[in-house]
């Protein structure tokens, strides 16, 4: 199905993200798919939170983490105008461009590792779309802590990832520690070593989120072909 450009966008002035900043978020040149895929997640998002009894709008203050050229923010900034948004990523140009285009959104880049340029307690939500995807077991249980300490008591986390299901190996307990990780040809040159494509066993992710939250549910195809985590801190 074809979009037609003007119809996606609330003000067809509205500025879109160069080719390649698109592409290492999505493997995808497409405009019309780029937007489209980004109005559903923020929707997607939406209604997740809204289930847990914390809806986005209602939030002070909500992080994006791995916010890449905003695909997602973007829709959630206009749907929700009374809440401080912030994004991070690791790509400094992405993050550049946010600066400059998807004000009133705040933008900082972040490192591999921990620690987030935050306070503790500093938000009430936070969400990463297909970010852990992409990190390996440690990585993962580095950031796991990092967010759950950037949450104030009480708030919110979403996140999703590539289930058991999606590894083509078939492998439900993961390799090892849980997860798959793997380095493929199709990531070379475009993300780092360290950010490549992971396929997490829901056992392992369950108890992963549970030493630092009070509340984690899991659900199989919660976001699309990804499933989706909702936790509580």
């Amino acid at each position: 199905m074809r979009y037609g450009i003007r119809k996606l966008l609330k003000y067809p002035t509205d500025p879109l993200p160069p080719p390649m900043l698109r592409y290492r978020v999505s493997e995808d040149l497409s405009t019309s798919r780029f937007l489209v895929v980004g109005k559903a997640s923020a929707r997607n998002l939406e209604i997740l939170f809204d289930r847990s009894g914390l809806a986005i709008r209602d939030c002070r203050r909500v992080l994006d983490f791995g916010c890449g050229c905003g695909r997602t923010l973007r829709w959630l900034v206009d749907s929700c105008p009374a809440v401080e948004f912030w994004g991070s990523d690791v790509d400094a140009e992405a993050i550049n461009w946010n600066s400059d285009h998807l004000s009133p959104a705040r933008f900082v880049v972040n490192k591999e590792w921990p620690p987030l340029p935050f306070p503790s307690n500093h938000f009430d939500a936070v969400y990463g779309i297909s970010v852990f995807s992409h990190l390996d077991g440690e990585h993962q249980a580095a950031w796991a802590q990092e967010l759950a300490r950037v949450l104030r008591p009480g708030g919110a986390l979403v996140l999703t990832l590539h289930g058991p299901k999606l590894d083509p190996t078939g492998d439900e307990k993961g390799e090892g520690c849980g997860v798959s990780f793997r380095r493929t040809n199709k990531l070379k040159g475009i993300h780092p070593d360290w950010y490549q494509t992971s396929f997490n066993a829901e056992e392992f992710t369950s108890q992963l989120l549970r030493q630092v939250f009070s509340v984690v549910m899991y659900e199989r195809d919660g976001f699309g072909y990804q499933d989706a985590v909702f936790c509580r801190r």
